[in-house]
């Protein structure tokens, strides 16, 4: 496997920020589709009080109360995706882009130009996911 070059990683760096500013541009889309609350086709049972701020941190009760299950757990998983653009944004500044999080090898070119935000090579992501698991 070629060592990657900086090159590559600048790549990898605009397909993140992409990635970022589309991310944000779709839930800001959405929310105002729906009038500044963010709706789905999904189900309707709203979320318990309180759920928002416990996954979120302190946030607007109101707010809160008018997000379905549906729509919180669509804001968890955009916000995951976000933690791990800028956590590999970060890793890029910081001079250790590319490098498997785990075990510290480089991750393959292919892998980070398919998973761009990717932390671990191949070999440690199957070593977490059957640790997750199992429990």
């Amino acid at each position: 496997m070629r060592k990657l070059t900086s090159a590559d990683l600048t790549e990898i760096e605009e397909r993140l920020r992409g990635m970022r500013i589309a991310l944000l541009e779709a839930v800001r889309e959405r929310r105002a589709q729906g009038g500044g609350q963010m709706h789905c086709a999904g189900s309707v049972q709203r979320a318990p009080p309180g759920a928002l701020s416990a996954a979120f941190g302190d946030v607007n009760a109101a707010f809160n109360d008018a997000l379905t299950q549906d729509e919180i757990a669509m804001l968890q998983h955009e916000l995951e995706e976000l933690r791990a653009i800028d956590d590999a944004l970060k890793r890029i500044e910081f001079g250790v882009g590319g490098l498997c999080t785990h075990c510290g090898v480089q991750i393959p070119l292919g892998r980070l130009r398919a998973v761009p935000a990717a932390a671990t090579c191949i070999a440690c992501a199957a070593l977490v996911q059957r640790e997750s698991r199992s429990g």
